[in-house]
């Protein structure tokens, strides 16, 4: 399943290498305009108003530049106008005005989000009642229809008698034959709200499909004001829902009933199968099931989501599973979760479940999952622990790894960066010490130079036990935290060796250890 995963991963970010090239049609955009009002360059930029008018006439291969400001699908008040991606057209946001490649724009960062912002305040400023349904609205998409680098926020779907999905972005794929599965990367989507899916609703209901892919994205105060999802809500009514989710963010969303952050539903004979890969949710709240990532299915629907790398901290539910609920009471869930962290997410109780499974225990391997049903402990399967992942600093939201963490070098040896990339959530480098961690941040190690220590019970000889990633010289000076063994006929070396409460050193026959001091 992983490799096959790894490959279907490969395939999406080669396509999502859009290249730049001076022969390529580019327009671009300012709030006011400029010069002629062409669109033709940055001194004849168009306006904000002539935007959409101009995105719907634009052919494959056009590219859409929009300098830092506010731009609203309409000038109106009519909430159901919203932008529509074309296949085919990236549209860039974030830049200053003097650019002349979207590389040169200003970094995207969480702390610094984009500067252009698709709104959806078109009516009386700070009032939410007359806002945009839909901000962007899409239908018969593929993954050559581009969107990089905006902020898309104050969409509001409540009002509406018929329209009860996805204020921030609709991705309707619904009906035999139709599909909507664009490329979203850099964005941030704030703010939103909706009965359903409060920023996105990707519908592939009816015999159609929608697999959209979003990198590098963060999804934070978006409300499910009465329903599902308060982020995200996908659905396979009878049909196919497929969306990718890398290095993506899910902080302080809400829903008021399944799924504080994502919710994912199935149903007649209809499939969902969502990839999450060094994602993190943190603080998301539901009010039913499910703090973080809801999958339920009926009437013989089937979910196999995937979840790679990914960390579940600080959400919280009022009644079942504080990070992930599989409502697979017809046994047609089947999760994959390997490499995750599921820890600090509270529930009514002290002792509520981080995750629940109706009825089977799902995939799970190589993770540190918090909380199991009674007698249980560890959760089953292969890899797993039941231990504080020792984040930096949880009071700051800060959830890298301590030196001293379990889950350093404890995740899935088969594991790869043709599966998860080379890059984890913040952008540093992945596998630095021959093996992956678990959760959404690599470790990056210490300074050496100072001493190492170990982080696991193991042999001495074993790369991966040292906080340093290799095993100590005759220069080092090593600290002994767990049970150490020197392997029969093995020779360790160090500079000097301390031993730290309960630590233990143990020599097998004929091993020994040297000091140069």
């Amino acid at each position: 399943m992983l490799q096959v995963f790894s490959r279907l991963l490969l395939a999406k970010l080669l396509v999502l290498s859009f290249c730049f090239s001076s022969a390529q049609s580019i327009v671009y955009v300012t709030e006011g305009g400029a010069g002629n009002l062409s669109g033709s360059s940055w001194a004849n930029a168009l306006p904000s108003s002539q935007l959409q008018s101009r995105l719907s006439s634009l052919g494959a291969g056009s590219q859409v530049w929009v300098a830092a400001g506010t731009y609203k699908p309409t000038t109106t008040t009519n909430r159901a106008i919203s932008f529509s991606m074309r296949n085919g057209v990236a549209i860039y946001g974030g830049f200053i005005g003097t650019e002349s490649s979207p590389d040169q724009r200003p970094p995207i960062s969480p702390s610094k989000p984009s500067s252009t912002t698709l709104s959806g305040d078109i009516g009386t400023t700070g009032l939410v009642n007359d806002n945009t349904y839909h901000i962007i609205s899409n239908t018969r998409l593929d993954s050559t229809a581009i969107l990089d680098g905006f902020v898309i926020a104050l969409g509001n779907q409540e009002g509406s008698t018929t329209l009860l999905y996805g204020a921030g972005m609709l991705n309707s794929g619904e009906g035999a034959g139709n599909y909507c599965s664009p490329t979203i990367r850099n964005c941030f989507f704030t703010k939103n709200r909706a009965e359903n899916g409060g920023a996105v609703y990707n519908n592939g209901d009816v015999s159609g499909s929608s697999s959209p892919q979003f990198i590098n994205c963060i999804f934070e105060q978006n409300t499910a004001s009465n329903g599902d999802g308060g982020a995200v809500k996908s659905s396979g009514y009878n049909g196919s829902c497929a969306p990718v989710f890398i290095n993506c963010q899910f902080n302080r969303n809400t829903s008021e009933y399944n799924g504080g952050a994502v919710c994912f539903l199935s149903s007649y004979v209809g499939n969902n199968k969502p990839s999450f890969v060094n994602c993190l949710f943190n603080q998301n709240t539901a009010y039913f099931y499910a703090g973080a990532l809801y999958f339920g299915i009926a009437y013989n629907g089937v979910s196999t989501p995937i979840m790679l790398n990914c960390t579940f901290t600080k959400n919280r539910i009022t009644q079942t599973a504080s990070a992930i609920y599989f409502n697979d009471y017809q046994n047609s869930v089947k999760a994959k979760l390997v490499n995750c962290i599921a820890w600090g997410n509270t529930g009514q109780y002290a002792s509520e479940l981080a995750l629940y499974s109706y009825r089977n225990y799902q995939d799970v391997t190589y993770s540190d999952i918090q909380g199991n049903t009674s007698g249980i402990g560890v959760y089953p399967g292969t890899g797993n622990i039941i231990a504080d992942p020792l984040f930096v600093d949880p009071a700051t939201n800060d959830f890298q790894l301590k030196p001293t963490s379990p889950c350093i070098n404890t995740g899935d040896p088969s594991s790869s960066t043709a599966m998860v990339g080379s890059l984890d959530l913040s952008g540093s480098k992945r596998l630095q010490a021959g093996r992956i961690d678990m959760g959404a941040y690599e470790y990056q190690g210490s300074d050496c130079s100072s001493g190492m220590y170990t982080l696991q019970n193991g042999l001495w000889s074993d790369a991966t036990i040292w906080s340093c990633g290799r095993v100590p010289t005759a220069t080092d000076a090593a600290v002994i935290k767990h049970r150490i063994t020197l392997s029969s006929g093995y020779i360790g070396t160090a500079c000097r060796v301390t031993f730290e409460t309960g630590s233990q050193l143990i020599y097998a026959l004929d091993a020994k250890l040297q000091l140069s001091q």
